[in-house]
């Protein structure tokens, strides 16, 4: 592919500059062209490539739109660099900011450490308790406490 034909593939718009072409599952767009005798695959790159002269490690969309190819909004940095970015974002996907009274953390069953937001799960618990399971599990729990309440009387 030439870079006219790149280019024309770009929707630009006022911010990001999106890639209307073949896209990957995680939204990545996907090209296939060579720039300098290098095999380039990945649409961000090439524009990056394209407009810089010269092959970064790795590039962190700044926008965090994984379909743009505006070059204004990669940064050339090293993959640990781009992880540590993406890895605490200071928001839950509901909106709610995480401050350390609304921000609660849990080790998942694979071992890794995993943040809670605090506000959600209020409102999830309030949901499952008002819903006929979560009123049916209360029932069972009370009705288990009430047996062994009256088995530790009884050996007693």
């Amino acid at each position: 592919m030439k870079p006219d034909q790149f280019w024309a593939r770009v929707e630009k718009t006022d911010t990001c500059w999106i890639w209307t072409g073949t896209k990957d599952r995680l939204g990545y767009g996907r090209v296939r062209m060579r720039i300098d005798g290098v095999r380039v695959q990945l649409a961000h790159r090439a524009a990056f490539i394209l407009t810089n002269g010269y092959h970064p490690p790795a590039l962190d969309h700044l926008c965090r739109n994984s379909s743009c190819v505006n070059p204004s909004h990669l940064d050339p940095c090293g993959q640990a660099e781009n992880g540590r970015r993406q890895q605490w974002p200071p928001h839950c996907p509901h909106g709610h900011e995480f401050t350390p009274e609304n921000t609660g953390h849990y080790t998942s069953r694979k071992g890794y450490r995993v943040r809670l937001c605090l506000t959600c799960n209020r409102e999830w618990q309030a949901r499952y308790r008002r819903s006929e399971k979560g009123r049916e599990t209360r029932r069972r729990w009370v009705e288990l406490k009430r047996m062994a309440t009256a088995s530790q009387r009884q050996a007693a």
